[in-house]
């Protein structure tokens, strides 16, 4: 790849360097007065004119005058400008492609967490309504194996095929509620029925059946009038484990 071109601006810096046989230090001296390096050669016409300055020696003299001495204190040339200006310009790009190189790395990094963490995840087989299921494993089911789980470790000989099947759904729903924690009442009210002498899974029927009675009335047409969700919770504040035991 070829070199560079420096910025129009200061590229005609350069060719007026060259061109009026300037130095580094009255380039500078040049800018700093405010000169325009396109009129220079109307002022470089000593030889014509010979009243007239030479050009180099006009720029010391209008610095001096301006300034009160001779010459910058530090003096830098226009292509040190240029390769400095390309070295920050470089050391940005490389800052800009470091940051979206870590900001892929983190990303990276975050679903290979998400994955693993999902991969730890144990898949459940086995369901009890004695003890909590783990809520991560339970959520990582869908809707069909919860009910399934739950018919399958959930025998009751009282109940027929279709009415274990509606007994599985309403267990598979509040056991759902309990591991979302969603509403958070359920969990208060499962804890509470235990501490009033429930066991776990007589706390799960209780609640279960303020959702069959819910599901009953949507279906009916008939019951609540307020929303499920407040009828829901208002119900869930009522029950008791007397009486449950008394329904």
């Amino acid at each position: 790849m070829g070199k560079k071109k420096p910025n129009p601006k200061l590229q005609i810096w350069i060719d007026a360097r060259k061109r009026h046989r300037l130095s580094h230090a009255q380039v500078q001296m040049a800018r700093e007065l405010g000169m325009n390096p396109k009129r220079l050669g109307k002022k470089d016409n000593h030889r014509q004119e010979p009243w007239k300055m030479p050009l180099p020696q006009f720029i010391e003299h209008l610095y001096f005058e301006r300034f009160g001495k001779e010459r910058p204190d530090v003096v830098t040339s226009i292509e040190e400008k240029v390769r400095r200006e390309e070295t920050r310009k470089a050391e940005r790009r490389e800052a800009r492609s470091l940051a979206r190189e870590q900001a892929a790395t983190r990303d990276e990094s975050a679903r290979r967490h998400e994955s693993t963490r999902r991969e730890e995840v144990t898949i459940m087989e086995e369901y009890s309504p004695a003890s909590d299921p783990d809520p991560e494993a339970w959520l990582a089911l869908d809707e069909a194996d919860r009910i399934a789980l739950v018919q399958a470790n959930h025998d009751d000989p009282h109940l027929d095929a279709r009415r274990a099947h509606l007994h599985a759904v309403v267990h598979s729903i509040v056991e759902t509620q309990l591991a979302a924690d969603d509403p958070p009442e359920v969990r208060a009210t499962l804890r509470r029925l235990i501490t009033e002498g429930l066991d776990r899974h007589d706390a799960i029927h209780a609640i279960g059946s303020l959702i069959a009675e819910q599901l009953h009335a949507m279906m009916g047409g008939g019951g609540e009038t307020t929303e499920p969700t407040e009828a829901y919770r208002r119900k869930l504040a009522e029950i008791t484990a007397s009486r449950w035991r008394a329904m």
